[in-house]
């Protein structure tokens, strides 16, 4: 409620997708495509330091009440004094570098703190949000970034252009002189070499397609020729009829000769039937018809020979053809290698022609730019004076300091709890040790007990107040015993803890003092012959007891005895031995407990803590039931259970835990039972 109260001005602009076809360049001239990447790296130029600078030299924040120098405070002058001394020993002065005065370095950070940019959802809109106590100011100076940012991307839109046009004009005259040298070079390459260029290649190229069509038609003529000659030399060699080659059929003179020939043999059949065969008619026909005859073979002849001189002919026109071919293409191979060195001259031509060309079409886009005054973004929400304040946001802040508070209580308490060691409810219990709790005994504190009874106190709140909450917690445990082997009811239990100090003394008399109080005949016996606690409670240390009657130092009647007051027997330590292990293991304990248990309803003996000593482990052995007493909220966990399993063999004869020494109040925040433990005992007890 104190606190200065701030208001936020929020301008939003948008990154307009759109293009401008027209004048679009490169990526170093108009920009990269909007995308995520563009959007975030447009709000990094909006919230960076070039842009605050223009703000504050615009607005002269660097007078500013709130931005400028002046306003800071004792602790801020103090933490600047221990960063210069505290710093590095070289220390660039950032505004030394930047030629800025230390006051606008000063409003230019104080801006950028006050400042917050982010971009709209998954949208082109990027929201500019500026922090200050006066919202008139921070609405002036929300407006004030979205211009100082369309300038700052007109100035760097005309900026490159300029370098680009710059930078394409040196580029174009360099590649204008590189297109001119090498069209020279090609022209004076092939001018030098005789190469010169057709539609469809070079003059010796064409040649020698034109020629090896030539040459294969003359093959193919020779062909015909050679196979027409050979078989008429073969059928005249053979004697065949010459006359019935194609080639003889097929001339003009010889179908004209057969004609008559034909016409004069049937004149001369008809003439020789008419007057015979010496008639001077038939003579004369038959002369003709020879005559004819002759002019056939004749011509036959021409014919053979014809095919000969044609089959020369064609074989000399392909010799020579093949001669024109070899020619042409040792003239064609040997301009193989200029024509190569050719090719590679027309590529770099046409590779620094397209360059140009290309160069120069950009060189008039970038000289156009530099004309034009275009930006993809603009501002779609300008800042307006806030009426409500920013900070302190008086519910959330109250709503959630409660809320945290609350966490913080719990999360202490869980914290609390998970750094306790020791036991608390029966589920941990059952979880670590795998066994179930006898009962829960409460601490008895000192107004409780009758002060004329000194360290028998306990055992007299027992039998002097039966209902009470401890008295009853024993009965739990008397029955919880009885009830772990119910063919067999234990007779011999051993009482034992972990470590010294945990009641398993007072808890082994205030068994048997119960078990007394309901008419049993019950036996105590000090099994801690190291440390006799029971003896020393009964001020029988100095009493023969176990160590006497098992050496035979003395009697039953000596060892056993009978309080006052109490109704129970006890039978003491003894005097201190050397080797309590021995004599703990001998037979003769075994055979004692033996026949003490036909002679008593229940034994109840105090044995010393287990990770102590080993005489527990020994007395284990010889016992029918083990009760187990661990101080709540105190014992290790691990402690508790390292001991356990010392029992080993013996385990089953674990007839449960009990918790010692239980603190009624914190009990309830534990578990179920706590608030019956706790004071609900005391209700029901009161109302029955």
């Amino acid at each position: 409620f104190f606190l200065t109260p701030y208001y936020t001005a929020r301008s939003s602009l948008l990154l307009d997708p759109k293009r401008n076809g027209g004048l679009d360049l490169s990526a170093a001239m108009s920009g990269v495509p909007i995308d995520v990447g563009f959007v975030e790296s447009e709000v990094a130029v909006i919230s960076s330091f070039n842009i605050a600078r223009r703000v504050v030299e615009k607005m002269q924040l660097d007078n500013d009440a709130e931005f400028g120098p002046q306003s800071a405070g004792m602790l801020s002058r103090l933490l600047g004094s221990a960063r210069s001394l505290l710093g590095p020993e070289h220390v660039v002065d950032e505004a030394a570098e930047l030629k800025l005065a230390p006051a606008t370095r000063t409003a230019v950070d104080r801006l950028r703190a006050a400042t917050q940019v982010r971009r709209n959802g998954l949208t082109y809109v990027i929201d500019t949000a500026v922090t200050s106590r006066d919202p008139v100011k921070a609405a002036s100076i929300a407006n004030a970034m979205g211009e100082a940012y369309l300038v700052d991307r007109l100035e760097a839109r005309y900026a490159a252009a300029q370098r680009a046009t710059q930078w394409l004009n040196e580029r174009l005259a360099g590649l204008k002189q590189a297109v001119e040298q090498s069209e020279k070079a090609t022209a004076v390459y092939r001018a030098e070499h005789g190469l010169i260029s057709t539609q469809s290649g070079t003059i010796d190229k064409q040649q020698i397609s034109e020629v090896n069509a030539q040459l294969v038609t003359a093959r193919a003529k020779t062909a015909e020729t050679r196979a027409k000659f050979e078989q008429a030399r073969r059928v005249s060699s053979t004697g065949g009829n010459v006359a019935a080659l194609g080639d003889v059929l097929a001339s003009p003179l010889i179908s004209s000769l057969r004609t008559q020939e034909a016409e004069v043999a049937r004149r001369e059949a008809d003439l020789s039937t008419r007057y015979g065969s010496s008639h001077p008619q038939v003579v004369n026909v038959r002369a003709e018809l020879a005559d004819i005859r002759r002019g056939i073979a004749g011509e036959v002849g021409r014919i053979v020979v014809n095919l000969r001189n044609e089959y020369d002919v064609a074989q000399k026109r392909e010799k020579s053809l093949q001669d024109s071919l070899d020619r042409v293409s040792g003239s064609a191979s040997q301009g193989d290698s200029a024509s190569i060195k050719l090719r590679e001259l027309e590529r770099e031509a046409d590779s620094n022609r397209q360059l140009y060309e290309t160069f120069l079409a950009k060189f008039k886009e970038a000289r156009e730019q530099t004309t034009l005054e275009t930006t993809e973004s603009r501002v779609i929400s300008p800042a307006v004076s806030p009426q409500e304040t920013s900070f302190p946001r008086r519910g959330p802040v109250l709503s959630m300091a409660l809320i945290l508070g609350l966490f913080a209580g719990i999360g202490a308490a869980f914290m609390l709890e998970s750094l306790a060691s020791g036991f608390q409810t029966t589920e941990q219990v059952e979880a670590t040790l795998g066994c179930s709790t006898l009962a829960f005994l409460p601490r008895v504190t000192g107004r409780e007990l009758d002060a004329a009874a000194g360290d028998l106190g306990i055992l007299a709140h027992i039998l002097s107040k039966p209902f009470s909450r401890f008295a009853e917690g024993i009965r739990s445990i008397r029955s919880g015993v009885v009830l772990s082997n119910l063919d067999h009811p234990p007779k011999v239990v051993m009482v034992v803890s972990t470590v010294p100090g945990e009641g398993k003394s007072t808890l082994a008399g205030s068994l048997a003092a119960s078990g007394a109080q309901s008419g049993k005949k019950v036996l105590l016996i000090d099994g801690d012959l190291r440390n006799p606690s029971t003896s020393n409670r009964f001020n029988l240390s100095k009493h023969a007891g176990v160590v006497e009657l098992l050496s035979g130092a003395a009697t039953p009647e000596q060892a056993f005895v009978q309080p006052a007051g109490m109704p129970m027997t006890i039978l003491p330590a003894g005097q201190r031995t050397t080797n309590p292990t021995d004599i703990i293991a001998s037979q003769k304990m075994a055979q004692m407990l033996q026949t003490l248990s036909e002679q008593f309803d229940l034994i109840v003996i105090d044995c010393p803590p287990l990770l102590a000593v080993s005489d527990s482990l020994l007395t284990a052995n010889v016992v029918d039931s083990i009760v187990y007493v661990v101080e709540w909220n105190s014992t290790s966990r691990e402690a508790v259970k390292h001991a356990i399993k010392m029992l080993d063999v013996n385990r089953d004869k674990l007839a449960g835990v009990v918790f010692n020494k239980v603190d009624g109040a914190k009990m309830k925040t534990y578990s179920y039972y706590g608030e019956y433990f706790g004071y609900g005992y005391d209700r029901y007890y009161n109302r029955s």
